[in-house]
């Protein structure tokens, strides 16, 4: 009788790591004394963190491999993927550090995003759903001032559509389904209103030129005999 061998895999929800993340991770792997380590980032190879000089990125691919023991990490968009050759994974220190990289994954799981995307993408279909039973409704009654009131409603319909992808796009990658990798160090990284000046100033005034073309809109039509 032969044990059978298997390799650990595992997935992770998407999660957001800093810079210290990395380089623990690359610490703990070091520790085995791998032949070989490999980061995969940019169409380029590196032999550590230390090598990676692009600190005021933010990125959602990456990829760490070892040899001897064989140990893959892979960061893709939309899932985060560990998996270790059995034959190494039944070593008790490989064990060990696989154990450690689970537990800064975990602790790192964008966990109010992945509760709050899928509540989204509900009301995104509820809104839709919102909107087909509007114009259904509008065409089986004719006897109310018809285009008045569709006009009206419509504007306000379109006007949350448009409101929810402006302000998605306002929030930009942190708030959209992905793994997130910064490159710089937590307490290095930008705060919001600095990160966001820009996106800020082009929302308010969009905001502001919305609400008046909205406003004289809805008086034209008020207005309308």
């Amino acid at each position: 009788m032969k044990k059978i061998v298997k390799n650990f895999s595992e997935d992770f929800e998407r999660v957001e790591l800093f810079r210290e993340d990395l380089e623990k991770i690359e610490s703990k792997l070091q520790e085995l004394s791998p032949t070989e380590f490999h980061i995969e980032l940019f169409d380029h190879q590196y032999d550590s963190f230390e090598e990676v000089n692009e600190v005021n990125k933010s990125i959602d691919t990456l990829s760490i491999k070892t040899y001897s023991p064989t140990v893959t990490l892979d960061f893709t968009t939309y899932v985060t993927s560990l998996c270790v050759i059995g034959e190494y994974y039944e070593n008790n220190s490989v064990r060990g550090v696989i154990a450690s990289i689970v537990e800064i994954l975990n602790k790192r799981k964008r966990k109010v995003l992945n509760i709050l995307y899928p509540l989204s993408l509900t009301i995104k279909a509820s809104t839709y759903i919102m909107l087909t039973i509007f114009l259904i409704s509008c065409s089986l009654f004719f006897s109310i001032d018809f285009s008045r009131f569709f006009l009206k409603s419509l504007i306000t319909v379109l006007a949350v559509i448009l409101g929810s992808y402006v302000l998605l796009l306002f929030l930009g990658k942190r708030w959209i389904p992905f793994s997130v990798l910064h490159l710089c160090y937590k307490e290095n990284k930008p705060n919001f209103f600095k990160r966001k000046k820009d996106e800020i100033i082009l929302l308010i005034l969009g905001a502001f030129i919305g609400g008046i073309i909205t406003y004289v809109t809805t008086l034209i039509i008020s207005t309308k005999p």
